[in-house]
């Protein structure tokens, strides 16, 4: 009787999928910095807009890393993609889930699990957590597929160590009154475009043979959707179309194939009817900045985001500076679900731009399908058109273009 009970419950077993043995997991190593935070943060990218996202809400699970900088994740989801983050000791606006983009101390990492029982070993130096960190597996199939997640990080290289060159020498030349910094800034936009559009080609022949969903979404994120043109975007949608079996979709890439789509779409002017509110509660309307400006900026935020916190304290104070308010009219759109967290950063960072407050019902975000933030939308009265923009530098290029 004894032995039929256990061929019963070993039938329940596979019968419900469940595999008691399986333990998919990664472990790692890295080269701890006094700077950084000895924590990792683990995010499962379920949606496109978890793959660079800052915020929390993708993170699954959190290791404290030990004195000799190892670490370990167990029983995660097979064939799933995976992006483990550290963070730097600052006094305030971070959080478990924020990205540094800076082409310096870039701090994720991404990986790929395979089947049940498959290990990966992550080795890295903490202060530059995504040009640093290499993947190693027994499984040669796995380790196949997470040397294409690498080599999306080597077509990024070149856009990364210009960025790095850049705001070495921003830094360096700040204080000289001597320099025309608006013509360096232009050259500068000039040269990022190029590069760029340089690794835009290399992810492109990426993309257009990859066989797995989860390299071609997490390729698409570092794609620069708004240098590629309408063929290349198009020709990309076609393929994810057609490659891919249409039976055996995860929303990863259901949802990074939604974002390709979109970029062929514009966005439609009808939100510039609606009524929102502000920050103090007080109804705002577009419609009542038609006469009195000729561009309008909106700067999506929110205060947990730390390249939009930065980008408020920076970029968007030149950007006052440069183009009155009969030229350029910002106005910031926060989506903090704690109204008090807002205000606080609002004033802790000196940010006079007017405020719309769009949590609960996120109207404009919703308008502009935002999946991940800093994100901008430049409303152009003069020939009635709307732009938006992931980078700050676009935004900057697209002003010096369009504002003569």
């Amino acid at each position: 009787m004894r032995n039929y009970f256990r061929v019963y419950l070993l039938l329940i077993l596979v019968a419900s999928n469940i595999n008691v043995f399986a333990n998919t997991k990664i472990t790692g190593t890295l080269k701890l910095d006094q700077n950084w935070q000895k924590k990792v943060y683990l995010s499962k990218l379920n949606n496109f807009n978890c793959i660079l996202s800052g915020s929390n809400a993708c993170v699954v699970d959190s290791q404290i890393i030990s004195k000799d900088g190892t670490f370990s994740f167990n029983d995660l989801t097979a064939n799933t993609a995976y992006r483990i983050s550290v963070i730097p000791k600052v006094p305030e606006g971070m959080s478990g889930g924020s990205i540094i983009q800076n082409g310096k101390d870039d701090n994720y990492a991404f990986f790929i699990t395979g089947n049940d029982n498959s290990i990966i070993t992550l080795n890295a130096n903490i202060t530059n957590l995504f040009l640093s960190y290499n993947l190693k597996t027994s499984i040669p199939k796995l380790a196949a597929v997470n040397n294409r997640v690498l080599k999306i990080r080597t077509e990024m290289l070149p856009v990364y160590h210009f960025m790095a060159s850049q705001r070495a020498k921003f830094q360096l030349n700040g204080n000289n009154e001597n320099l025309d910094m608006q013509s360096i800034q232009q050259d500068y936009l000039k040269q990022i475009q190029v590069f760029v559009q340089t690794s835009n080609s290399g992810l492109d022949s990426i993309m257009l043979s990859e066989t797995d969903k989860n390299v071609f979404s997490i390729a698409l994120a570092f794609y620069g959707l708004d240098f590629a043109s309408i063929e290349q975007k198009q020709q990309l949608l076609n393929y994810s179309k057609d490659a891919f079996d249409n039976n055996n979709l995860q929303l990863l890439f259901t949802s990074s194939v939604e974002k390709l789509s979109q970029s062929l779409t514009p966005v439609s002017p009808l939100f510039l009817m609606g009524t929102y509110k502000t920050i103090d509660d007080e109804p705002f309307s577009f419609m009542n900045l038609m006469n009195s400006t000729d561009f309008i900026l909106l700067d999506f935020w929110a205060s947990w985001c730390v390249p939009c916190r930065k980008s408020i304290k920076t970029d968007l104070v030149d950007l006052r500076k440069t183009y009155n308010n009969n030229l350029l009219t910002i106005i910031g759109v926060n989506n903090d679900e704690d109204k008090q967290q807002a205000e606080s950063a609002i004033l802790k960072d000196n940010n006079i731009n007017l405020q719309l407050y769009d949590y609960p019902e996120l109207k404009l975000n919703k308008r502009f399908k935002i999946e991940a933030i800093p994100y901008y939308a430049i409303i152009n009265l003069r020939d009635q058109t709307i732009s938006v923009f992931q980078h700050i530098f676009q935004v900057q290029e697209y002003l010096l273009n369009n504002i003569k």
